[in-house]
């Protein structure tokens, strides 16, 4: 029965085949840290300790972090990162926003969903984590995620997902929003295309489920005692029980 419910679960998180040297991102980010400073994310699920800073934007701005139509540049920011601007290079594919993403401590990203970074769909996210630890909490829908520094992770992100930074540090990632091509599709392993009508029919369930939360626990009120009722109920449904997949 275990094998069966374990085999029957949507896998969102997947571990691509390319690793990157975790000193050089760590150097390049201490490097930029020390002529930029990251902007408050304008989005109203976290509470204020969620920051980025723009390596590709919208006109090259790297204050402007919204994905907003229009061309997309790189910014001067990656002048102080060399190796960084050399993994970007690397990737042979239209990239959308290319930030430096920083979770400061004791910092709450709550319950949320990123409609078109899908697995399934034209566009994916892509992580490459450069400061992190086990501490950080970070749940992918149903998955527990610890991802290590220099190591390149996609997400389906349009299935909610949050993050607690439970670490005394800051936690960064270098986050990248780009189109798929064949060269992207060839860094995964060869079942990820599968299950793909599952995953659509348990995306719209889940995302069903958080918008009933979101609606009755409104962050207008009380976020922090909302937050956690929210958590337990719907946390609930992400598990997936066997018979909602089948």
């Amino acid at each position: 029965m275990a094998g069966d419910y374990k085999k029957n679960r949507v896998q969102l998180s997947h571990k691509l085949k390319l690793e990157f040297d975790s000193g050089f991102l760590e150097k390049d980010l201490k490097s930029i840290l020390t002529h930029y400073q990251p902007k408050r994310q304008y989005d109203v699920y976290h509470d204020g300790g969620w920051m980025a800073i723009g390596l590709i934007a919208l006109n090259g701005d790297p204050l402007e972090d919204r994905g907003l139509p229009g061309i997309y540049r790189k910014t001067p920011v990656l002048q102080y990162a060399p190796y960084i601007e050399s993994i970007l290079d690397s990737f042979p594919c239209e990239k959308m926003r290319v930030r430096l993403m920083q979770l400061m401590p004791r910092s709450h990203i709550y319950w949320h969903f990123d409609a078109d970074e899908r697995l399934d769909g034209n566009r994916i996210r892509l992580h490459i984590p450069i400061v992190t630890h086990p501490a950080v909490q970070f749940q992918l829908s149903h998955e527990d995620c610890y991802w290590r520094p220099g190591e390149l992770w996609a997400g389906d992100f349009s299935f909610p997902h949050r993050l607690y930074n439970a670490w005394p540090k800051p936690r960064v990632h270098l986050v990248m929003d780009v189109f798929v091509n064949p060269f992207l599709l060839d860094l995964f392993d060869d079942n990820t295309s599968q299950k793909i009508q599952l995953r659509r029919q348990t995306r719209e369930k889940c995302q069903w489920w958080w918008r009933q939360w979101f609606r009755y626990y409104s962050f207008k009120l009380d976020p922090n005692a909302s937050i956690g009722r929210g958590l337990r109920k719907i946390k609930k449904y992400f598990t997936y029980d066997k018979r909602m997949i089948e």
